[in-house]
């Protein structure tokens, strides 16, 4: 789990960063839209742009939140860390303009195992995210959109982990980088 750091000032808003928008527009057009809650839907993220995600993580302007899981767990609620977690997206209902917001979910799983499995797994996770913002946070799946990437597409190495403000003592290994889910807000009515 990410606990959010004092980071440097970013001038302007994330509405007024067009570099930010091309970035999240990419991921946006990646990304599944939830209209009407069909989580059957839900779909392998094949083709997006890792640098387009990786910028769009490591801005604190879009609230990433990076929520870690131990190998072979799909539920949320034996995520690392879980109790901070809950209160980390039960942050989100605080977030200016929350109604005009894209949430973006990304599920992710590690190269271990068969293909298959972490598929799944990664689906699962992103799954239950998904269901927590929607059922106990309340946020309307229309502002919701993601899918879930397979360790063929996108991998974090310790390298990402560090322009992402992320430490070991957050991820614990190499691996469980990879055993996540990715969310973040984009606080903009136009994403264009």
């Amino acid at each position: 789990m990410f606990l959010p750091v004092i980071a440097p000032a970013i001038a302007g808003t994330p509405c007024e960063d067009e570099s930010l928008k091309r970035a999240l527009e990419i991921v946006n057009d990646a990304c599944h839209d939830f209209s009407g809650c069909d989580f059957e839907s839900l779909k392998e993220l094949e083709k997006i742009e890792r640098k387009a995600l990786l910028a769009a993580l490591r801005d604190p302007r879009v609230y990433p939140l990076h929520i870690f899981y131990p190998a072979n767990v799909s539920d949320l609620t034996k995520s690392y860390e879980w109790n901070s977690t809950a209160d980390l997206l039960d942050s989100y209902r605080y977030v200016r303009g929350i109604e005009n917001a894209t949430v973006f979910v990304i599920g992710q799983a590690s190269m271990t195992g068969g293909f298959d499995r972490n598929v799944r797994l990664a689906r699962e996770r992103m799954q239950g995210v998904l269901l927590y913002l929607r059922e106990v946070l309340g946020i309307q799946c229309r502002a919701i959109k993601g899918g879930y990437v397979s360790s063929r597409v996108f991998q974090l190495s310790e390298a990402d982990a560090s322009s992402l403000r992320l430490t070991r003592d957050d991820y614990r290994t190499g691996m469980v980088l990879n055993q996540a889910v990715h969310v973040f807000v984009f606080p903009c009515k136009d994403r264009s």
